[in-house]
């Protein structure tokens, strides 16, 4: 998609606002209790934040200086399948946290870029398929080089601008999860009015009006009565008799005080 950006923006490579573009490192031992977190591809949100549901935690030795984590960073997963790469988030966590070497991390240079506005225009390019037009692809997986990433063409205000435009999103942003917790209730909602309404009138609940303004001559017990006799006197087998007999003394073992007048208990076959 081809944009037209205001005259006092500028457009530059992401190579450009950078500071330090840092792979993480690969390790097989994931459970160390006392060990460090270590951020993977599934710490990375869809929705373009951390997801803390499971860390990981490994050796400290394996960590060096650079795979440490500072506020502000972005993560980028570079590794996953194509239409994963891509995703990035911004960290902004207490304590020390590493990252695993499906990730890049990106660390702008602050007097040129705020890095919340660098991470959502990416998450953006993301969404837009752009990184999933230059992945290289394996069967299993898919990557995207370096030299893609770093040439990525960057919208830059000036920085006053993108303050202004990070915080607008993030009130914006806010009120859209808001509204996305809401909409997440309905189903559940909807199944339990679902069943309330079934339940009405699966007791007689739900015609009870019509019934006190249409009262009825006929005695459901005769009706039974005679679909009984009927199905007895077709009946060719004393088991299907004794069946028959079984359905209709249904109506006399049920409770029939929790049902309106004139319903009754039966078999379904």
């Amino acid at each position: 998609m081809i944009y037209r950006y205001p005259n006092n923006w500028t457009i530059c490579f992401l190579n450009n606002i950078i500071k330090n573009f840092q792979a993480g490192f690969a390790c097989g031992r994931k459970n160390e209790s006392e060990g460090l977190p270590h951020l993977r591809m599934h710490n990375i949100g869809i929705e373009g934040k951390l997801d803390l549901d499971l860390i990981r935690k490994v050796p400290h030795a394996l960590a060096q200086k650079h795979h440490f984590l500072q506020k502000g960073d972005i993560l980028f997963c570079t590794t996953n399948s194509a239409k994963l790469v891509g995703k990035s988030a911004i960290f902004n966590l207490d304590g020390d946290y590493t990252f695993s070497n499906h990730l890049i991390r990106l660390r702008v240079i602050p007097e040129d870029i705020d890095p919340k506005m660098l991470q959502h225009f990416l998450w953006l390019q993301w969404k837009g398929g752009v990184f999933e037009e230059h992945c290289k692809n394996w069967v299993n997986q898919s990557t995207l080089p370096k030299e893609k990433l770093l040439s990525t063409r960057i919208p830059l205000p000036p920085l006053t601008e993108q303050h202004r435009i990070v915080a607008k999103l993030e009130k914006l942003l806010a009120k859209v999860d808001k509204c996305k917790e809401r909409l997440e209730k309905i189903p559940a909602i909807l199944k339990r009015f679902r069943q309330s309404v079934l339940t009405a009138a699966c007791s007689g609940q739900l015609t009870e009006d019509w019934r006190k303004n249409n009262p009825s001559s006929i005695k459901i017990q005769e009706v039974l009565g005679k679909i009984k006799k009927e199905r007895l006197d077709k009946a060719k087998s004393l088991t299907e008799k004794k069946r028959i007999e079984e359905i209709y003394q249904c109506q006399e073992k049920g409770n029939s005080n929790d049902l309106p007048e004139g319903w009754e208990y039966i078999l379904l076959k």
